[in-house]
């Protein structure tokens, strides 16, 4: 296995993310659509009027989403 810096990482991670955010936007995480976005809003209360951070907000699918829940969000993704 080899050993990639964390500034090798972050270099790959931004080559993919426009793609990664295509791919999500447009209907091709099937997996996070059909079963962690329902699994996940199950188990949440009322999102409604309150203030919501979405750590790790990847491309923000969720961030937004919670935002049409009526929540006030802030959205931080970070590599570091």
């Amino acid at each position: 296995m080899t050993q990639q810096s964390e500034a090798d990482v972050a270099a790959r991670w931004n080559d993919n993310a426009d793609q990664w955010a295509h791919d999500v936007r447009h209907g091709y995480d099937t997996y996070r659509d059909l079963f962690t976005l329902p699994a996940f809003l199950a188990f949440l209360p009322s999102l409604s009027g309150l203030n919501v951070i979405d750590f790790g907000c990847g491309e923000a699918s969720n961030t937004r989403q919670f935002a049409a829940m009526g929540a006030r969000m802030t959205g931080i993704e970070s590599l570091g």
